[in-house]
């Protein structure tokens, strides 16, 4: 007996020691303890859990694995054997900063991943397919990525689904903005992670603990781009999911094939995540072994002009980019310091973009009014880079026949800095923006731009994984809402700049075109920026881009007392500190470029008062500190803008007090003073400035937030009846989104417009008694561009018994549905003079819910976006 026992118990131990039938867990521990990457292989998957001291990350119940066309899923009956475990502690440098030196600091383990080949065989005679999982764990994250080796198949690896899943607390809350086929320039949302839907990555989370993480992805090549996808009927659990070929394939490969990392940027605190550096970390070092060429550059550019109307990218009476106008903007670059001058429209083909031709850019001849080879050399004399520019309008064949003796041409006349676009559908038709197609494209074109020593602003673009570290030519791109939006028909609330930086920030360097001075831009239009000038000032270094563009027009910037502190403003930086941090709310850095440092904060849509340490700044050294910052009497409505300016001497010693409206700024330079030279007048002034604090505290807390308006109706928080549900992509707050007593304001993504697509809304409130009515009143947004629409008819009926309805009156309030691309507008249908009895209120809108005549979207479904119905007794 006791001999079968033994006998027995080697059996199950020389089993289990083959992996799946035992749960197997393989760790891997940051440098400094404190997160953990757990590789877990349980009822025969593979899955993974995210921890650090003070709980889970991400839940364990995320496992992994892929889909193919050709072959069987590689998801079960799967064993794990760590294959080795590694360390690196390295620091490598960075052309776009001066000397700044940063550290790639991980623990790895390389686990092998097999495939039982009969799962009612023993593994060991069994064995299948296998492919290797590198796990990484840093001191600011985790990241993981497959490696399939080259005889993972004997055909073709066709993916057409990467299983990779994130599951979350049902706690945690989130940023998410709508997955889309374009170029991620969607607003943020907040919300809680159960209630996001299919998200385009950084997808970033805060913890109930108060800690948060990012997911996002990084070093993509050749691979198809990430977005994530809720896991139905899961809450809070979200699958990896990427864009596909027209025949439904993701990734086509052949040989050894790396995926991107998967990443999880983790932090104590909100400001931990815009320092981290493990997005470029986990790309390779630099192809480019001479880099000496690659430089940051500030420009400003024929650009603004466009987007607000006063000059057109096509030749004809408006064309901005003429001769003379590029002349006049490079003779300002020059008196300024300023290093390069962007000319948009300098090329044939423009007639064919945003149009319903194909677009045929022409890459290598002038418009008749342009001279290329005389302005550049006209910019080489003022010592001024002339910054190209291609336009595909996203005909890829096109640019890809042109583009190598376009970057000839450029190079042979001495231009180095080159932005790029593709505002337009993809041609192939049915190619997506961000999948494998177009991965593949962006990565020929920085390659090439490499070879002719061509540095890259990208527009329109897949999003930054962190390759500029392997292809530092690639500066910044934009893959964000920037500003010119602002500059058209749908302008971005602040709380946007402050949301950014801890999103799409995260994923790398990005081109948002700060720094606009005339704010009321479009007076005779009704179109602003809802900013403050302090904001867009302090948006040049709170955004972080070696290509940094000073966007406004030069008229603007000329003689404006701002442009001293502007040409202060460096586009590299040496160290970065997040000094204060709240999403959405406000953020204050701190960035050093030399021996000088600038503090730069941003406030959202409320007021902001922070109390700024500078302890960072050198021991033994005084500093002169020049500010510009909000007053009292500054507002968003102003026609002029209001700032003050302040200078004094400070230490590291010393604390500074902000103090920031609603869309407000904040920008002070810090130099150092040879022997602290004293000066009673700027001593005084910081007396002044320190006085004052206090007070102007108190008066900007009081200032309303912008795009929150509270309204009072005896409907507020009453009984909802639905006959048409809302669209799920803009829920607002739910089912009582329409009567919880906010009103919607121009950013439709505010969180509080419920949108209904296709379908008319139909809603009865319950007031609960029945009482006598005067007036009812429902709010609706007109955002043609974005093909939001008031409706057709709107109806209002009433009862008192919730069976019998009595209509009152229809009205049209725009019929003709105007599809004027500058028109944007909140309007509230009221119906005034009831004069009945009621206790149910119904409110229903007719029409054919369709895109108007003359739109690009003619004839195809539209929104309808409403924000509250009020109701007032008599």
């Amino acid at each position: 007996m006791m001999k079968r026992v033994i006998i027995f118990l080697f059996l199950f131990i020389a089993m289990a020691s083959h992996g799946n039938l035992r749960a197997q867990t393989i760790a891997v521990m940051s440098p400094d303890g404190f997160i953990k990457l757990e590789i877990n292989n349980e009822n025969q998957g593979i899955g993974y859990k995210v921890t650090t001291k003070e709980g889970v990350i991400v839940e364990s119940s995320s496992p992994m694995g892929f889909s193919f066309a050709n072959a069987p899923d590689f998801r079960e009956n799967l064993t794990t054997e760590l294959l080795t475990r590694n360390m690196v502690d390295e620091y490598w440098s960075s052309p776009t900063s001066s000397n700044g030196k940063i550290r790639n600091h991980y623990n790895e383990a390389t686990i092998e991943i097999r495939e039982a080949r009969n799962p009612n065989k023993d593994p060991i005679d069994a064995a299948g397919r296998k492919l290797q999982l590198i796990a990484r764990a840093y001191d600011d994250g985790v990241a993981f990525r497959f490696i399939f080796p080259e005889n993972f198949s004997s055909d073709s690896i066709l993916i057409t689904q990467e299983h990779t899943s994130f599951g979350f607390a049902s706690t945690d809350s989130c940023y998410w903005a709508p997955y889309d086929d374009f170029s991620y320039e969607s607003l943020y949302r907040w919300d809680a992670v159960a209630s996001a839907k299919s998200s385009s990555t950084p997808f970033t989370v805060k913890k109930q603990n108060g800690a948060w993480f990012s997911i996002h992805e990084a070093a993509l090549v050749d691979y198809s781009e990430m977005y994530l996808k809720p896991i139905e009927p899961k809450a809070s659990s979200f699958e990896s999911a990427l864009h596909l070929w027209p025949d439904g394939i993701a990734c086509r490969s052949k040989g050894e094939y790396r995926t991107p990392w998967r990443c999880v940027l983790i932090a104590n605190d909100a400001a931990g995540l815009i320092t981290s550096n493990l997005i470029q970390n986990l790309n390779e070092s630099s192809s480019i072994v001479d880099t000496s060429w690659i430089r940051p550059i500030r420009f400003i550019g024929i650009w603004w002009g466009m987007h607000s109307g006063k000059y057109s990218w096509s030749e004809g009476p408006k064309h901005g980019a003429t001769t003379a106008r590029a002349k006049q903007y490079i003779d300002f670059a020059a008196a300024n310091g300023i290093e390069g001058v962007l000319v948009e429209g300098w090329n044939k083909g423009w007639e064919t973009w945003a149009s319903n031709k194909t677009p045929m850019q022409d890459f290598l001849n002038p418009t008749n009014d342009f001279n290329l080879i005389e302005v550049t050399n006209y910019a080489k004399a003022k010592g001024v880079q002339l910054i190209g520019h291609h336009e595909t309008g996203g005909n890829i064949p096109e640019y890809e026949r042109q583009m190598e003796e376009a970057f000839d041409l450029y190079a042979k006349i001495g231009v180095r800095y080159v932005k790029t676009g593709y505002a337009g559908p993809i041609i192939p038709k049915g190619m997506p923006h961000h999948g494998q197609y177009m991965v593949r494209h962006f990565q020929r074109v920085v390659e090439l731009a490499a070879k002719y020593q061509i540095c890259l602003d990208v527009h329109e673009s897949i999003k930054p994984t962190g390759l500029d570290r392997t292809w530092p030519n690639l500066l910044t791109q934009e893959a964000v809402r920037g500003n010119e939006w602002n500059a058209t028909y749908k302008a971005s609330l602040p709380s946007h700049s402050v949301t950014i930086p801890f999103t799409r920030g995260l994923a790398g360097p990005f081109d948002f075109t700060p720094g606009i001075f005339k704010v009321n831009h479009s007076p005779l239009e009704n179109k602003r920026i809802p900013n403050l000038v302090t904001h867009q000032l302090a948006q040049c270094v709170v955004f972080s881009s070696p290509m940094l563009m000073f966007a406004d027009m030069v008229e603007n910037y000329e003689r404006h007392p701002l442009l001293p502190a502007l040409k202060q403003i460096s586009s590299k930086w040496d160290t970065t500190i997040a000094l204060a941090a709240h999403p959405g709310k406000h953020l204050a850095v701190a960035r050093k470029d030399g021996d000088s440092w600038v503090v730069a904060a941003l406030t959202g849509n409320g007021s902001a008062s922070l109390q700024i340490s500078l302890s960072f700044l050198d021991g033994g050294t005084t500093y002169k500190a020049t500010l510009v910052h909000d007053v009292p009497t500054s507002s968003i409505d102003s026609t002029k803008q209001i700032y003050g300016s302040t200078i004094f001497r400070v230490s590291k010693n010393d604390s500074i007090p902000i103090n920031m409206l609603p869309g407000g700024g904040f920008l002070m330079t810090l130099e150092p003073l040879a022997n602290g030279v004293a000066n009673a007048s700027i001593d005084s002034e910081k007396s002044r400035y320190l006085i004052n604090a206090p007070k102007f505290n108190r008066i900007f807390a009081a200032r309303p937030i912008i795009g929150e308006n509270r309204i009072s109706h005896m409907a507020v928080g009453k009984g909802v009846k639905r006959f048409t549900p809302f669209n799920e992509q803009y829920p607002a707050s739910g089912p009582t989104a329409l009567n919880d007593g906010i009103r919607g304001s121009l950013d439709y993504a505010d969180g509080f417009w419920q949108g209904y697509y296709e379908t008319g809304l139909d809603i009865t409130i319950d007031l609960g008694i029945p009482d006598t009515l005067s007036k009812v009143a429902i709010g609706f947004l007109e955002a043609p561009s974005s093909w939001i629409f008031m409706p057709d008819e709107v109806e209002l009926a009433y009862s008192r018994d919730g069976v019998v309805y009595q209509i009152v009156s229809k009205q049209s309030p725009n019929p003709a549905k105007s599809s004027n691309p500058v028109l944007q507008r909140i309007e509230d249908v009221t119906f005034r003079n009831l004069n009945v009895v009621a206790r149910f209120v119904r409110i229903r809108t007719k029409g054919d819910n369709l895109c108007p005549a003359g739109h690009p979207g003619a004839g195809k479904p539209s929104w309808i976006f409403a924000d509250e119905i009020m109701v007032w007794r008599k």
